[in-house]
């Protein structure tokens, strides 16, 4: 076996490596939570309900922006401090952030107080108990990835494979266990759960690297504090896309009928599965990229390119199998017969999800190399994407401005509902990507 590692490493590399042995260990944890996803949820949550679980996910991502910002820059400024092999400063650094997450949670209730009711009425749920489970799903989950972070930093792959091969079944645990108490109280409680389970088992590998024999080396000073919110402010930028994120989702649910709204959920179940390729190579690709922008050796960019093309074109082939077998999974699937009619557009959103992943490896890439320029086009973009969903989908709202004639037309297009809205979608991203496939595959050094 050792001797069949040792010849895949030295023909394709320890990127890809660490590449296949981290998507195969992502893989199995898929397995539990796509029965978490595929057969829990639409057996708990009623089915007027089950189109609020994506939107309210995202409203959680939403709440603790400032908590993932800061995650944000903090992951990338340990990157350079592993690079450089400056693990006492990395101590320092990893200590000051249950202090700022007290800090953060602070912020992120005082943002849930003011939004919490009315995004709540439009997703058509009740608040409940479920307003103080969103807060701590959000901010958990822009925590946890900071310690895990520190393990990629290090290049600690085989336990960051054990921290998600482990994680799913505690969240099916969990899950079992609250679900059928509370059906979407229970979904959240079991997503805060995984985030405290990679924070735990963080601090425990760590511990190695930067246990008692590694001394705490001051890290904070007035130069750094200003390089921290220089790249801050930056990375705020970068989370127009949770914004266009939250959008999406929002409007399914708040527009379309119910049916709609939970035939979306059903269908994106399977369409992130075309994220799969994608979200792998990020994980592993940031620290190289990192290190090879860090020494100027020049293969950043190569690194980049290819890890974007190998994100889309294993989503196009999940696009092309699910217009194949579409139909018999989600018959597979507890209650998912209702909506074999949706299969044309799981596809059409398998598309849309492979574009942003392949967008966010772009994105992930040129953050890790310290390239920031992307952001003139990428936030203006984002923000775009945002307002044209707003528009096409609630052009009742604007009904005083408009003409008849282009009411009119809009009003005509967006009968076909969910379709058009899924149309709307992919040729935005469509557009998206444009402005970075050809620029880069240009730039790119041959």
């Amino acid at each position: 076996m050792n001797r069949w590692i040792a010849i895949f490493k030295s023909k394709f590399g320890e990127f890809w490596w660490h590449s296949l042995l981290l998507f195969l260990a992502i893989r199995v944890s898929d397995l539990v939570n796509a029965f978490i996803g595929l057969w829990l949820v639409p057996k708990f949550v009623p089915g007027d309900e089950l189109g609020a679980v994506l939107p309210l996910t995202h409203f959680a991502t939403l709440l603790s922006l400032p908590a993932a910002i800061f995650g944000l820059v903090f992951m990338k400024r340990l990157n350079v401090l592993a690079v450089n092999g400056e693990r006492g400063k990395m101590k320092s650094m990893l200590r000051t952030v249950f202090t700022a997450m007290a800090v953060f949670l602070v912020i992120t209730l005082v943002i849930a107080r003011c939004t919490m009711t009315p995004i709540l009425e439009r997703m058509r749920i009740e608040r409940g108990s479920l307003g103080i489970l969103i807060v701590a799903t959000g901010l958990t989950g822009a925590i946890a990835p900071v310690y895990a972070n520190a393990l990629q930093a290090l290049k600690r792959f085989n336990a960051l494979s054990v921290l998600h091969i482990l994680g799913a079944p505690i969240r099916l645990a969990v899950a079992l266990v609250t679900m059928p108490i509370r059906a979407i109280s229970g979904y959240f409680v079991a997503q805060s759960a995984v985030s405290f389970w990679q924070i735990g088992i963080s601090l425990f590998s760590l511990r190695k690297e930067l246990g008692a024999e590694v001394r705490a080396e001051p890290y904070w000073n007035r130069e750094t504090l200003r390089t921290f919110l220089k790249c801050g402010l930056f990375l705020a930028l970068l989370h127009a896309q949770t914004i266009a994120a939250f959008v999406e989702s929002l409007v399914i649910r708040q527009r379309l009928p119910a049916v709609d709204s939970a035939a979306y959920y059903m269908i994106s179940r399977f369409a992130e599965i075309g994220t799969y390729a994608g979200a792998t190579l990020t994980a592993v690709m940031f620290p190289y990229v990192s290190e090879a922008a860090e020494k100027q050796t020049g293969s950043d960019r190569r690194i980049i390119l290819r890890s974007t093309l190998a994100s889309l074109a294993f989503g196009i082939l999940c696009a092309i199998g699910f217009g194949l077998v579409g139909k018999w999974a989600l018959a597979w699937t507890p209650g998912g017969s209702a909506y074999t009619a949706y299969v044309p557009q799981m596809v059409l959103l398998t598309l849309v999800v492979t574009l942003f992943m392949s967008l966010n490896c772009y994105v992930i890439g040129q953050v890790a190399a310290d390239r920031f320029g992307f952001l003139k086009w990428y936030v203006p973009l984002h923000l775009l994407y945002s307002g044209a969903l707003l528009f096409i989908t609630g052009y009742g709202y604007f009904e005083t401005w408009l003409p008849p004639g282009p009411l009119n037309a809009i009003r005509w297009i967006n009968r076909c509902g969910l379709n058009f809205i899924l149309v709307a979608m992919l040729l935005l991203q469509l557009a998206k990507a444009l402005f970075i496939f050809i620029p880069m595959i240009q730039r790119h050094p041959r």
